[in-house]
């Protein structure tokens, strides 16, 4: 699993980790726009909680 360091937005305990995470369990672990997209909107939703 890839992930990055850089911080969640106003929660500086959570990392980018989340959206490849979120990714890998949607079952698309490919590079392209639409996993992007979708990792990008699942990333959101858990950084809001």
């Amino acid at each position: 699993m890839r992930a990055c360091n850089h911080p969640v937005q106003d929660d500086p305990t959570k990392f980018c980790v989340y959206r490849y995470r979120a990714r890998r369990e949607a079952g698309d672990a490919r590079e392209g726009a639409p996993a992007r997209a979708a990792a990008r909107d699942e990333a959101a939703r858990i950084a809001s909680r």
